[in-house]
């Protein structure tokens, strides 16, 4: 059995927790549009201090910012009642 390395645990926790801050905060949809964009941000990032852009980086962050977007949208939902 592979385990998942640390570092993608960090880039999903992180897309989770933009997703679900700013998606309750505000709306659900900005929330995982703040999570993808900091995904590609921190990649771009990455490049240009040390060389590497690792997409399954960002597709991990990706992946918190759309399991992150589907609690807020539910946390919405039973907000309205």
């Amino acid at each position: 059995m592979s385990k998942v390395p640390i570092d993608k645990i960090y880039h999903f926790t992180a897309g989770y927790v933009t997703a679900i801050s700013i998606g309750v905060l505000f709306e659900p949809i900005l929330g995982m549009a703040a999570a993808t964009l900091s995904g590609v941000l921190k990649e771009c990032y990455d490049y240009y201090d040390y060389g590497l852009y690792d997409e399954k980086d960002m597709f991990f962050t990706w992946g918190g910012g759309l399991v992150g977007y589907g609690v807020a949208l539910l946390a919405q939902q039973c907000m309205k009642g």
